[in-house]
Order: structure tokens, then C-alpha cells, then sequence
């Protein structure tokens, strides 16, 4: 299978990807957690093979947000969080037209995450300033 150029990726990316900044918190005596997520969707799934063929990272699932229309369509999402999607991003960001913005707040946000595991202590000041990145992400999402 040929392997797909980066600038073909940003496109493809600009067009029908998305990139998210994803917050949990199992329990609310707890910090929320934070996280990178991007992806790419389309109804066909070959296409997103490539890019996970391409890339070396990330994974091709079923999408079922389509399936509450009158006409469902089936599609599949190519995704990669945290660190992974920060490799990505990293690659396509100098080729991408429409989405180059968000990108670039995603990749101050995963680069501001220390690679020490999910169970260390972030300051009040810290979940601050990472709700404000998940909030302008947000605010640049709804354009």
C-alpha cells in the first residue's frame, strides 16, 4: 500500500478531522484529567488505514454518531490521542490551511503535560490554565 505524504495528510486533516482536548474525572474529589485527542473521519475506511499505515500510530474504530439519522451512514474514525497525537501534529502542523490555529493550541497543551503517568500532582493554577487551552479549542471548534 503507498504511504501517504504529509501534505496530503493536512488536507485530508483539514477537511474532515477534528482535534479535541478531552477532560475526565471519575470522582470529584479528584483532579480532572486532561487529554489530546485527534482524528479523522469518513465512510471510507481504507483511506484511514492509510493514515494509520502512514503514521505508525493510532487506531481506525466504527463511528456510531451517524446512526441517529433517518438515512445512517456507516463511518470510521482514524484516532490518536496524548503523546501519539502530539507526534502527529507535529508532522502535518506546517502544512495545514484551516486547522493550523488549533493545532498549535493543542500542541502547547500536550507539551505542557510531564510524561510521568497519570497519578501526579498538578496544581490548582496548572487545571486552570488547561481548562482555559480545552475552552479556546472549544471556542475555535465552533467556527
Amino acid at each position: 500500500m503507498t504511504k501517504l505524504n504529509y501534505k496530503y495528510l493536512a488536507g485530508l486533516f483539514d477537511g474532515e478531522g477534528h482535534i479535541t482536548i478531552g477532560k475526565r474525572q471519575s470522582n470529584p474529589n479528584w483532579n480532572p484529567q486532561y487529554y489530546l485527542s485527534i482524528g479523522v473521519t469518513n465512510t471510507n475506511k481504507i483511506i484511514l488505514e492509510r493514515i494509520k499505515d502512514t503514521l505508525k500510530t493510532g487506531r481506525v474504530v466504527l463511528n456510531s454518531r451517524g446512526y441517529k439519522r433517518e438515512n445512517p451512514r456507516i463511518c470510521y474514525s482514524w484516532v490518536a490521542t496524548s503523546r501519539k497525537a502530539q507526534e502527529v501534529l507535529k508532522k502535518i502542523v506546517p502544512h495545514l490551511q484551516i486547522k493550523k490555529e488549533r493545532a498549535v493550541l493543542a500542541l502547547s497543551f500536550q507539551g505542557r503535560l510531564k510524561p510521568q503517568g497519570n497519578f501526579h500532582p498538578v496544581s490548582k493554577e496548572e487545571i486552570l490554565v488547561r481548562e482555559s487551552l480545552r475552552n479556546k479549542l472549544m471556542e475555535l471548534n465552533k467556527k
